[in-house]
């Protein structure tokens, strides 16, 4: 969906909290300064849109399509990246996932990956280039094992471990 001449962007947020607003706000600004962001906070709205849109990427901010309750949003987000979208993980998800939902959701994507540590780490930043500076920060969030680097968008470096973090493209979704 083009709104405007300029890409969509869905931030689904079916879990949605007072503080993410706040805490993601630098994020939204980047997003908004190039696509026109779109809200979705309630399944069936989320449904609704879907019919008749197709945004640029979807942003899932929260844990809410890894509960099975919420079968019907992961079965679209599916069928999404399917047909060639974009779908990023983001936001409190790592945090507020629990361990049923991180097998069903990652299951369902048929990625293969496996629950990681529940932890805070003092995590480090590098894209691998020396001239780019390096971000710190701490972070407690379920981590994962991947095992198909070729699903990896971004590795972490913390503690001489790589973490491999987030994916390319859903491949293999059920």
């Amino acid at each position: 969906m083009e709104s405007l001449g300029r890409p969509t962007i869905l931030f689904l947020s079916l879990e949605h909290v007072s503080w993410f607003d706040e805490l993601y706000a630098s994020l939204k600004d980047k997003v908004g300064s190039k696509a026109a962001i779109q809200r979705t906070k309630k399944p069936e709205a989320f449904m609704r849109n879907m019919q008749t849109t197709r945004p640029r990427a979807i942003l899932l901010t929260d844990a809410a399509p890894s509960r099975r309750e919420n079968k019907n949003v992961l079965d679209t987000v599916i069928e999404y990246t399917k047909s060639g979208g974009t779908v990023v993980v983001m936001g409190h998800f790592s945090s507020f996932v629990n361990g049923d939902g991180y097998d069903y959701f990652f299951g369902r994507l048929g990625l293969g990956w496996e629950r990681g540590v529940y932890e805070r780490q003092d995590m480090l930043r590098s894209s691998g280039n020396a001239s780019v500076d390096v971000m710190s920060y701490s972070q407690k969030a379920q981590y994962a094992q991947v095992k198909n680097l070729s699903h990896v968008w971004c590795v972490i470096h913390t503690k001489g471990i790589k973490l491999r973090l987030s994916w390319r493209r859903w491949v293999r979704a059920r």
